[in-house]
Order: C-alpha cells, then structure tokens, then sequence
C-alpha cells in the first residue's frame, strides 16, 4: 500500500481504515514508501489509493519495472481532488499526476472531471424530501462486465465523485486484454468546473447524455514506459540505482484503475464488508491475486437487477401490485378453479346418474313448495 503523496490512511476512521479491515480478512497491506524502500520481489500487488502529489521519476519507474516484472497495479485515482473550502463549499481542482506518464503509455487517460448521473443514489430528507445525488451513480448489473468474475454476480455498486476513464489507447494495443469492468448509465454526463456538490442546485441537461467508463481492466504484457534505467544521478533519490533494465513485460500482469477513491472510504463502506462495494473491492484484489474463484463464491446470488423507475405514477403503480396486486391474482385462480370443478362435477353427474334426484337443485326446491 503506497503511501506519501496524500494517499488515504489506512488508520483513519474517515478515511479507508474500513477498507483496511475487511482487505485484512484475506491479505496484509504493508505500507510502502517508494521514495525510500524498494518493492520486494515477493509482493505480487501495488495498491496507490487517493495520491493527490507527484510522484518522482525514481518512483515511476520502480512502479513500471514492477509491472514489467508479471506485478498487478490498483489504482484508484481521482480525476478532481477537493482543494478548498469557500463558504462550506468544496472547490474541486484537476487531480493531475505525474502517475499519468505510466497510466498513458499503458493506453489508459484519466479525465479531469466528475461523473454526474441520473441512475443514481436518493437520499430522503425531512426537510426537501428525495433527493438525487447525481455524484453517486447506482451501477447495476447490466453496466459491469458480465464475464469478468469481478462483476459478473454483482446487483450493484454504489460509486462516488468518480472521474471518466478513456481507454481507447489501450483497446487498439493487440498485446493488451482490456475490459470495462464497471460504466454510468447512458442518462450522466461529466462536469469539469464550476462544480457544486449540492443536489438542490444540481440541474441534469437534456442532451448530450452518454455512459462513461468508470473502471477498467488491463492485462497482458505491457512496454516500459521508459526508454532506459533511470540513474541515481537524475533523481533526488541518491539511494535508488535501477539495473537490468526491462522493456517489455516479461510476465502477464494485470492494471486495474478506477477514477474514485472514495468508494475505499467510510462513505461507502462499513467494517463489517457486507456492502456490494466492499464485494466489488475484494473481487478486485482476489483477481489481481489470482483467487478468481473467491470472487464467485463470495457473489453468488447477488446478481438481482434493481428496478430503475423514474415516474412517481409509475412506481405507485408497481407498489400497489405489490401490495394487493398478487392476492386479488390467487383469488381469481381460485373462483376460476372452483368453478370449473362444480362444472366437471355436474357433466359427471348429467352423464352417468342422471336421474339421481339426491342433490337440492333450485328446480327441484320449488317442486317441493308446490306439492
């Protein structure tokens, strides 16, 4: 777990210490500090969650000639970082990264916005009633990978202040399996600036509306994204010395990046991990490990479509049925199978005793009376 450029603690009960306790039920993140330790030959994982400062070129490269080497890199990157405060207002600036120069000659850019979305979470307030949080989309089921073991027993997963993911780089490189493992409804769009994270004065616009790629998979063998070694003499690290410099993947490695950091803090997840965004997170830490099949194991059964019903006629209309609807349902089956059974029972009767006079008919009633 790299740490020193703003990443999240994984101490901090407001930050990702929840994410940390329900990781530490399989795994053990040890922290790294890449500007003074190496990466040990025996970690098979780098997980860089929430770095809002530069990396240095000495670092960069111990991160790439650890993908050269068959590592899994987990990203979780923000497109904006929330800078300042101004009048209880957070003021949202490009989360621009010196980690791009690697993300880039992967085939993968992270865009500097936030993904709005009208699929998405409805928080009820006494005072306003519901209201849509547009930077927190719902991704169901029919927006994950379906194939991939990460997503593919998934209902859905809740993501927040989550950037846009361009990979058309990485799709056309012929060396490289590249899966959108998670995307926004066709109903969001992105905001760059002026951006309020209040849903009062949050207005969707009517065109322009289109999914975004909000989580992507990368695998296969990847090029260095550097030419050479990089020397201790053209770095502020005098103790780092690269050699045996690698320029193409000796080994199948796997790059995972998702444009939101958030969805690793308290927000989101609680220390129990029975959210589908705590599943989400540990799928992706058991694929990048190879333990692909703990991924189905632990979502098996979660794969249910939420309803997604945006008139309030409508809805009430399916909550009524819900209701009374499948009881008035069973109570006309069963007038309609009582009343075939008494017609069954008189065709029997009509056919084989027709003249059996033992049943009180309303015809023989009244031929009673008379006599």
């Amino acid at each position: 777990y790299v740490t020193g450029h703003g990443e999240w603690s994984l101490q901090n009960e407001e930050e990702s210490k929840n994410f940390n306790t329900i990781v530490s039920q399989n795994y053990h993140l040890d922290e790294l500090d890449l500007a003074t330790q190496e990466i040990p030959a025996t970690m098979n994982s780098l997980i860089i969650n929430g770095a809002k400062s530069d990396f240095t070129e000495a670092e960069l490269y111990k991160i790439d000639q650890f993908v050269m080497k068959g590592g899994n890199l987990i990203l979780f990157m923000d497109g904006l970082q929330e800078q300042s405060y101004y009048q209880n207002q957070s003021i949202f600036v490009e989360n621009s990264s010196t980690l791009d120069t690697l993300l880039n000659k992967y085939g993968v850019k992270r865009e500097a916005n936030i993904v709005m979305d009208k699929n998405c979470y409805v928080n009820n307030s006494s005072q306003f009633g519901s209201l849509n949080l547009y930077w927190a989309p719902i991704i169901q089921n029919n927006q994950f990978a379906k194939k991939n073991p990460i997503t593919s027993n998934l209902g859905y997963v809740v993501m927040v202040q989550n950037g846009s993911i361009n990979v058309e780089q990485a799709l056309a490189d012929k060396d490289i399996k590249t899966t959108i493992i998670a995307k926004s409804s066709n109903e969001s769009w992105t905001q760059s600036e002026n951006i309020m994270l209040n849903p009062l004065t949050i207005q969707p616009p009517t065109d322009g509306l289109k999914a975004e790629n909000l989580a992507v998979l990368l695998e296969g063998k990847f090029a260095s994204a550097f030419d050479k070694s990089v020397s201790a003499e053209s770095t502020d690290d005098s103790s780092f010395v690269a050699e045996n410099h690698i320029e193409k993947s000796i080994m199948p490695g796997k790059i995972f990046v998702s444009g939101s950091s958030y969805i690793t803090t308290y927000q989101v997840l609680d220390e129990t991990g029975s959210s589908p965004t705590a599943m989400f997170l540990l799928n992706i830490l058991d694929y990048c490990n190879g333990n692909e099949d703990l991924c189905s194991m632990r979502t098996k059964g979660l794969s249910v479509n939420n309803m997604t019903i945006k008139s309030p006629s409508l809805a009430l209309i399916f909550r009524s049925f819900n209701q009374f609807g499948l009881a008035i349902i069973v109570a006309i089956i069963g007038l309609f199978v009582w009343r075939e059974r008494n017609k069954h029972k008189k065709e029997i009767r009509s056919r084989y005793n027709p003249n059996d006079d033992r049943t009180i008919t309303k015809k023989t009633r009244e031929e009673k009376n008379e006599n």
